[in-house]
């Protein structure tokens, strides 16, 4: 135990050192659509028209933003093979691939607990409504982009 305390510690402390630099990565990464998109192409290689069926929520042209952001990064691999008609496979590299697998954790982590976290939503807003009639006021749910301040204010 004492072995996971002192490499927890030295992560925190190199994280804390490289946090900048660190943080972008990370932000970056959890864009919106890189993460399925990564977690699709751990799979094995596949078209774009494959990945965009199996991601049918990403629009067409941040399918290929996302893909090219992920390809300027090192995770992903384009390649144009000679076939008529032209035929285009995206691929994780060893980076990518090296991602994909806490990605994955994070996506079974998220399906043992949508159930959970669709019940707190709902209680949030239940507690939205009732304090609403009550005309107790409590902070709304926080909007994409937009700082909270405490007392329920957009800033």
């Amino acid at each position: 135990m004492e072995e996971k305390d002192s490499e927890d510690s030295e992560f925190e402390k190199t994280f804390a050192r490289n946090f900048c630099g660190i943080a972008s990565i990370m932000a970056k990464i959890g864009q919106k659509w890189r993460i399925l998109v990564i977690i699709l192409l751990g799979r094995g290689p596949q078209r774009y028209s494959e990945l965009k069926q199996c991601a049918r929520g990403i629009p067409k042209n941040m399918l290929a933003i996302t893909l090219k952001d992920l390809e300027y990064d090192g995770l992903v691999t384009r390649r144009i093979a000679p076939d008529v008609p032209r035929r285009v496979d995206y691929e994780l590299t060893p980076l990518g691939r090296s991602l994909w697998e806490p990605l994955k954790a994070l996506g079974h982590w998220a399906q043992a607990h949508q159930d959970e976290i669709a019940d707190a939503r709902a209680e949030f807003e239940h507690q939205q409504e009732m304090s609403a009639m009550l005309e107790i006021p409590r902070p709304r749910r926080p909007e994409p982009g937009l700082a909270q301040d405490w007392s329920g204010a957009s800033a």
